[in-house]
């Protein structure tokens, strides 16, 4: 997993090839809760990850029963985390055939 010096931050990441996107690395340490709408267009076929840190230097995977991954044809769907432990949050996007963009639009909110 990349450093937090890594990240693309691409909005709108194009999914071609065998290419890796990643997205801007979120505090959300003062958030209670989250909610993300990713979408793609086209036929792309790859994985899409959320990654985790406290350090903001080493990321492990979340496991999100249910995640909709691009198989293929255009899709989107809603991600929601609530009571997230983690003080960092990005997304990672690896691309294994086909093309498209990718978009990941998010909303916080703190309940305090």
């Amino acid at each position: 997993f990349p450093s937090h010096d890594n990240p693309s931050g691409t909005i709108n990441g194009t999914m071609s090839g065998t290419n890796v996107i990643y997205s801007n690395i979120v505090d959300v340490s003062r958030m209670d809760n989250l909610g993300y709408e990713i979408a793609w267009t086209g036929t792309p076929t790859g994985q899409i990850l959320v990654l985790v840190s406290n350090s903001g230097f080493n990321w492990s995977t979340l496991t999100i029963a249910g995640f909709v991954q691009p198989g293929g044809s255009a899709n989107n769907f809603v991600l929601s985390l609530n009571q997230l432990p983690f003080r960092y949050l990005m997304f990672q996007y690896t691309n294994a055939s086909g093309s498209g963009t990718l978009a990941i639009y998010g909303q916080q909110k703190d309940l305090n």
